[in-house]
């Protein structure tokens, strides 16, 4: 494992031939010589395989310290990608979201040979589920919560779908959590469970949950697509559940895909038979353990009648 490394072993493979982080789908070498990036390694990583020297990844990706007067002077870390990442340098302190980001990078714009969704994914029963949501309405906190109450993480921000064989591949990496959800998942974890608080970085104040162990050992596993879910949570709203219109959740998860328009019409051919092919639903609650439950049940059983006549009514409190 990773961690059976030192830290200033790690540093060492990190400035020669790079530390090989597989994830399932995607493997990616990392460069660097910057200490806190071994530190996030170990910190995040430690519990997976340490690969061979001469393990084929995907990607290549470096972070430097930043050039000039910042090699001394409020220190920066620098992304790259072959080519410097799209990103403006980050304060040394906050390398570990830089790591993250210059992976989430590589996936979204070069992982072409799956349908990238916008969503978490998760697996139980032999079954995938797939929750897109846009920042705020507590996707990461319940993909977090469903992570650690027995569903197997697939992903928390990238679901590649396979559109050959119709399968959710496994990109296995820890889950970020931001502002009130990291205090809702240490009261649910305990204070242990996440990494260091990053503060004052571009998203709020940020921290890590790494990967459960069991899905690290199974990201290999691919597993089929059961049901689409659209989670919100909302303080007033106990419980609610009603189908998302088939049009509108096409419309959506298209215009969610970071490749869409690149894949063209077979994008398009694998999403209308997706949307027709599962359960599309969106979810209203104020506890984790009601959405787990409600998870769970559309999974297994689908949407009742009453919630299908529904789809059009607005979640409100």
């Amino acid at each position: 494992m990773i961690a059976d490394l030192s830290r200033r072993s790690l540093l060492r493979r990190l400035r020669s031939d790079g530390i090989v982080l597989d994830s399932g789908a995607v493997a990616t070498r990392v460069f660097s010589r910057v200490p806190e990036v071994a530190g996030a390694i170990l910190s995040q990583y430690g519990h997976y395989p340490l690969m061979d020297g001469d393990t084929v990844a995907n990607y290549r990706i470096g972070l430097a310290p930043g050039g000039g007067l910042r090699r001394f002077y409020r220190k920066q870390v620098v992304g790259s990608v072959g080519v410097p990442a799209p990103f403006t340098p980050f304060p040394v302190a906050i390398a570990p979201m830089m790591l993250e980001m210059t992976m989430n990078w590589c996936v979204a714009t070069r992982s072409n040979r799956y349908l990238i969704f916008h969503s978490a994914v998760l697996e139980k029963h032999g079954k995938a589920v797939v929750l897109p949501g846009d920042s705020g309405q507590g996707k990461s906190t319940l993909c977090a919560a469903l992570a650690t109450s027995g569903w197997r993480l697939f992903s928390d921000e990238f679901g590649l779908f396979d559109l050959q064989t119709g399968m959710m591949m496994p990109n296995v990496r820890p889950i970020s959590l931001k502002n009130a959800s990291i205090d809702i998942m240490e009261e649910r974890l305990g204070k242990g469970a996440l990494s260091q608080r990053l503060y004052d970085t571009p998203k709020g104040t940020v921290a890590y949950l790494p990967a459960p162990e069991e899905a690290v050992a199974r990201r290999m596993e691919q597993a089929p697509p059961a049901a689409v879910i659209f989670p919100f949570y909302h303080p007033n709203i106990e419980r609610a559940v009603r189908a998302y219109p088939k049009a509108r959740g096409l419309i959506t998860l298209c215009g969610g895909a970071a490749n869409y328009e690149m894949l063209g019409a077979a994008a398009f051919r694998a999403m209308r038979d997706f949307v027709d092919s599962h359960p599309v639903a969106r979810i209203a609650y104020n506890r984790l353990d009601t959405a787990i439950e409600m998870v769970e049940r559309i999974v297994l059983e689908g949407l009742s009648e009453d919630e299908v006549a529904t789809a059009d009514r607005e979640l409100t409190g």
